[in-house]
């Protein structure tokens, strides 16, 4: 049998840290008690250029439950996080920011994971953010700009 090999990814990732978490539910908040209510969320993120062609993604989500049009700030119950994850190019060459994607799309379950942990130990319903296709994302956010 012949054995095959296994190429090297273009980007290598080298761990995420939590920067901050908010989190907030008013007392009086109970699933079910606002009307016509739901659950809305944000997403953003930025790049830092590090020494050694090492490149920081920082990603900012936010998840909130809103009625009647108000904002996270004004929310009974919403939660935000902010953490960064490193990459560097495997070759050793300057990151191309064209690999923003892959990179949000590596640290994009772990936001996913912190915010349904904290959300299912505080008392509430848990809160599970949408899988989204990220390059589409990107791209559909390009196109506004």
């Amino acid at each position: 049998m012949e054995q095959q090999t296994t190429k090297e990814g273009i980007i290598s990732f080298d761990g995420y840290r939590l920067f901050r978490i908010d989190y907030k539910c008013e007392p009086y908040y109970s699933q079910g008690t606002v009307s016509d209510g739901k659950y809305t969320y944000n997403f953003a993120y930025g790049t830092i250029d590090l020494p050694d062609n090492v490149i920081q993604i920082n990603l900012l989500a936010t998840a909130y439950f809103s009625s009647d049009g108000i904002g996270a700030d004004d929310a009974p119950l919403s939660i935000t996080i902010e953490m960064g994850g490193k990459f560097k190019a495997t070759d050793g060459s300057k990151w191309n920011h064209s690999w923003d994607a892959n990179a949000i799309a590596i640290l994009y379950p772990y936001v996913r994971g912190i915010i349904s942990s904290v959300t299912s130990q505080a008392g509430i319903e848990t809160i599970t953010l949408p899988t989204i296709n990220v390059a589409a994302m990107l791209l559909k956010n390009k196109e506004k700009e």
